[in-house]
């Protein structure tokens, strides 16, 4: 079947509600045109206000973060100051319990010396014990002399040499018991001294 040909009224209707539907169109885009004017401009004023506020609120942060990192160096400070004051004071405590030391080992040494000087004034003064018994020794031998040389001049006035024999004896214990007493009063005092 052929198509038929279009009536110029047809065409016409046609091209009115074409004509129709273009301005309807056009009035629609007109609208949409102030619709998205309308959005955009609210879009815009909402995002500075958003923009405004995150800005505050950045503002804000900054703010409180500028206030601990103040905080924080205060503390650190007084920190450090408080640590300062510590060390300063152990550092004198210590300084103190060395002198206290030193003092003590000064009068411990001199207790030392005197003790050693002590020890060396008993050594210069005192016999030593094989010297002591080397003079016992020869005095025992000279008794023995004299009690011989006694016995053999027995006609010669026995009785007056017996007497010479018995005070030289007497004279030589005394003599040597004098030399030990002197000793001993000397370590005896000498002690004495260190005990002080």
């Amino acid at each position: 079947m052929p198509t038929p040909r279009p009536s110029p009224a047809n065409d016409r209707r046609k091209a009115l509600s074409a004509m129709a539907s273009i301005a309807d169109l056009h009035a629609r885009v007109e609208d949409l045109k102030d619709t998205l004017t309308i959005l955009t401009e609210q879009f815009e004023k909402r995002f500075a206000e958003l923009r405004q506020h995150f800005s505050e609120i950045q503002e804000q942060k900054d703010l409180q973060h500028a206030q601990r990192f103040e905080a924080q160096q205060l503390a650190l400070r007084d920190a450090l100051t408080a640590a300062e004051k510590a060390v300063a004071a152990a550092l004198a405590a210590a300084e103190k319990a060395v002198s206290k030391a030193e003092v003590a080992n000064e009068k411990r040494f001199e207790s030392v010396n005197e003790f050693r000087k002590a020890l060396t004034d008993q050594a210069t003064l005192q016999m030593p014990r094989p010297e002591a018994m080397a003079l016992f020794a020869a005095l025992e031998e000279k008794i023995r002399v004299i009690s011989k040389v006694q016995d053999m001049n027995t006609g010669k006035g026995t009785g007056v040499n017996m007497v010479w024999v018995a005070m030289a004896t007497v004279v030589t214990i005394i003599v040597g018991v004098i030399g030990m007493a002197a000793g001993l009063a000397v370590v005896a005092i000498m002690l004495v001294q260190n005990h002080k």
